[in-house]
């Protein structure tokens, strides 16, 4: 029996109504991490936290690593001068040692990217297009590229929804996959899945996610592949779906 857990978790925001945020952020990414032995993931991610922490080339207080701590270091309350001169130079070194590790750890990585500069005038909102990307990555992109599996599970970060907005966010996922079957281009077998929304402290998993959206949203922003060049050969299919309006 394969038993798939695909992690999710998004760098940047879906925001489309504040124009001078999306000129300076244009992009919005969704990472994915396929495994088929989610522990031995957990345990390499945590075991690279505390070897960083011991080396302190990461910020002892922070207990999840994260492709850009920035916010996260901020609520430790350090200043923009010591976050810039005192741990934005090791950002490169945890950024490279936790993709090597993704990339011999899992069985896939992918990416939705939207640029939300060519959304425009229209009905979207940014729940309903973050869940656009989320679904159609999934269901039309990796699912029928990871070959034959049993039972599925998606993990995603709980800080993702508004837990109000959980069920919702359930009920667009299974219509959207019967839409798929209704329409006769479902490309994939297997009927089983699970949504999950953990917290990222818990599951590791969620941090390798994180990681996977932040080396693409950088390559879009920067131009710099460094990031996505080491996770390049566990691309699932061509690595990336682009969401673009024009």
């Amino acid at each position: 029996m394969v038993n798939l857990t695909v992690y999710v978790d998004e760098s940047g925001n879906a925001v489309l109504n504040k124009p001078e945020h999306i000129k300076k952020f244009p992009f919005f990414v969704i990472g994915f991490v396929v495994c088929q032995e989610p522990q031995l993931l957990r345990k390499k991610m945590r075991r690279l936290m505390i070897k960083l922490h011991k080396r302190r080339k990461y910020y002892r207080s922070i207990m999840e690593l994260k492709f850009n701590p920035y916010s996260a270091l901020k609520k430790q309350s350090c200043s923009k001068i010591e976050i810039r001169t005192r741990w934005e130079p090791h950002f490169d070194l945890v950024r490279k040692q936790a993709n090597s590790l993704i990339a011999n750890t899992v069985d896939g990585v992918f990416a939705g990217v939207l640029d939300k500069r060519t959304v425009g005038r229209n009905t979207w909102t940014s729940e309903r297009i973050g869940n656009f990307l989320f679904s159609r990555s999934l269901y039309q992109n990796i699912l029928p590229n990871v070959g034959d599996f049993d039972d599925l599970t998606v993990i995603y970060d709980r800080g993702r929804l508004d837990p109000k907005r959980t069920q919702s966010f359930n009920r667009y996922m299974q219509n959207t996959k019967f839409n798929l079957e209704r329409n006769r281009t479902k490309r994939y077998a297997v009927n089983v899945t699970t949504f999950k929304d953990v917290n990222s402290l818990s599951d590791p998993g969620i941090w390798a996610a994180d990681f996977v959206a932040g080396s693409f949203r950088h390559a879009y922003l920067t131009g710099d592949q460094t990031y996505v060049d080491i996770l390049r050969h566990k691309f699932v299919g061509s690595g990336v779906r682009r969401l673009w309006f024009k």
